[in-house]
């Protein structure tokens, strides 16, 4: 019996899917950016149900402090050499300032990926999107490589580098070799190794993460190459066609013990507008291996909407609701911007959090932020909040939101000529600031939500969380996208509580019975 599993299969932010199998068990690790903690670990036992276990960039030297937005944790690889996990990621500092990128690559090693992780070591900054692959009593590492002096386009991608890995050092051995240089298709990156019979095979992905997007294959009977590149020169693409699942990309490869082949891969949706405001997700293919080389099992190059799995699955009905504040939650659920907010964050109950006020929304260093992933094109989002404002640097309330250039804010702060707390909106739309006054006085406790579908949103209000009126205008939700951000996007959109004092770094607020709700 086969079960049909819709894609994507992760949904909402869930970009450079790298996926492995260890026994049974089913692993996926995505790139999380300017999020913190960084890297989100899934686990599944049969390829369809997945759940975050581990978050596991957590040290305080691997804080994003001052990262531009789509800086931070890129392009996680996962893997295990038969004794233990290892996961390398790059950490990106300056990307879009042309014509350098600075990065930092890293290893972090598990007995489990659930469990405790090592302290990072460094390995080098060629380039970014950093792997390892293990074959055998030997691990090899690599990246791709920039060259700065090139002229702005595909030819600073040079290609995919190789050295040798110690397993006991964690470090590099002897020079690097160049492998591949990649197709006409341009901006090779996000290299994998991956051994099937007699060949290795090397994935990577090409043209961007936009439109052009493709995952190439080549293989080598020599892990050093010199590597062929497949027939049809890429694996999957959705380029130039009406694909649903657009941007496809990024892939990684995998088997089910039994002869079965699976890639993860990169996608993104798109609405009425063209953006894609779920962000870069993750969809599943089927893959066969003909005469030494795969392909996806349907034929061509484009995506499918769903992937087929040899037994039975009975798929779990998405759910939403209350959303706790637990151990579990604040380490897999809930994210924070580029730090940890240790102190900044007190857990009442399970159904209340504490937060004490940072910095501005704009800000890449301080800010006091708790949210979720938008994971559905409708949603409706709200809590409870506590708040007792004394003056206007005092601010907090629901924020939903894609990057510092493109954002909303429902909040209460205090106004002086009125004497009142009273409710206000902030806007950030592709860099333009607006704000709006309601004249909406509110006591200490209020119930903030934010509904939206991909025609748009709006913010709304209740004095006792039964009865809810609007609060401005209709909210432009295709801003909160890739598209929409400037050089570009690589994240997704996020709604939640956001706190700010920017007068002390002291004032709280408290958030009660936060919920996210699909619709």
């Amino acid at each position: 019996m086969q079960t049909k599993i819709q894609n994507p299969v992760l949904t909402g932010f869930n970009p450079d899917p790298c996926i492995l199998r260890v026994g049974k068990k089913y692993y996926l690790a995505t790139s999380t950016f300017e999020y913190f903690p960084g890297v989100q670990i899934y686990e599944s036992d049969d390829l369809a149900e997945w759940r975050v276990i581990a978050r596991p960039v957590v040290r305080d030297k691997e804080d994003m402090t001052g990262v531009p937005q789509g800086g931070g944790v890129w392009a996680p690889c996962l893997s295990y050499d038969g004794k233990r996990f290892y996961l390398v990621y790059s950490k990106m500092t300056v990307w879009s300032t042309d014509p350098y990128k600075d990065c930092e690559n890293y290893v972090i090693t598990a007995e489990r990926p659930d469990g405790v992780w090592s302290a990072p070591v460094y390995l080098n900054s060629d380039g970014f999107d950093a792997s390892l692959f293990h074959d055998g009593e030997k691990s090899y590492y690599m990246c791709m490589e920039w060259d700065y002096r090139k002229p702005f386009g595909s030819p600073q991608f040079t290609g995919i580098l190789l050295w040798e890995f110690d397993r006991v050092t964690l470090s590099l051995k002897g020079e690097a070799k160049k492998i591949f240089r990649g197709t006409d298709r341009g901006s090779v990156e996000g290299p994998h190794i991956y051994k099937v019979g007699e060949y290795y095979y090397l994935f990577t992905a090409e043209g961007g993460t936009k439109e052009e997007h493709a995952e190439t294959v080549a293989r080598s009977k020599d892990v050093f190459g010199p590597y062929e590149v497949h027939p049809d020169k890429h694996l999957i693409s959705s380029y130039m066609t009406d694909n649903l699942l657009q941007k496809a990309g990024h892939a990684s490869l995998t088997d089910d013990g039994e002869g079965n082949y699976y890639i993860a891969h990169l996608c993104g949706r798109k609405i009425a507008s063209g953006n894609c405001v779920l962000g870069r997700e993750t969809a599943i293919q089927n893959v066969v291996f003909r005469d030494g080389w795969p392909y996806l099992a349907h034929g061509g190059t484009q995506p499918r909407s769903f992937y087929t799995l040899p037994y039975a699955v009975e798929k779990k009905k998405k759910e939403g609701g209350r959303v706790e504040f637990n151990d579990y939650t604040l380490k897999n659920v809930y994210q924070s911007l580029r730090l940890p907010l240790d102190g900044k964050c007190k857990v009442i109950s399970p159904r209340s959090v504490e937060l004490t006020g940072g910095e501005s929304i704009v800000s890449l260093h301080g800010q006091t932020l708790l949210a979720v992933r938008q994971t559905d094109p409708a949603f409706a989002a709200d809590f409870c909040m506590d708040f007792v404002p004394e003056k206007f640097s005092h601010l907090a309330g629901l924020i939903y939101r894609y990057n510092e250039a493109n954002q909303y804010l429902l909040y209460v702060s205090y106004n002086e000529e009125r004497g009142s707390a009273m409710l206000y909106v902030q806007s950030f739309r592709r860099g333009v600031y607006s704000y709006m006054d309601s004249g909406i006085p509110v006591g200490s406790r209020v119930w903030l939500r934010v509904e939206a579908t991909p025609d748009g949103g709006q913010f709304c209000y209740s004095s006792d969380g039964k009865q809810y009126f609007p609060v401005g205008e209709k909210l432009d939700v295709s801003v909160l996208s890739d598209e929409a951000a400037s050089p570009m996007g690589f994240t997704g959109a996020f709604v939640g509580m956001y706190v700010g004092d920017l007068s002390a770094r002291k004032k709280v607020a408290r958030f009660t019975d936060f919920r996210y709700i699909p619709r």
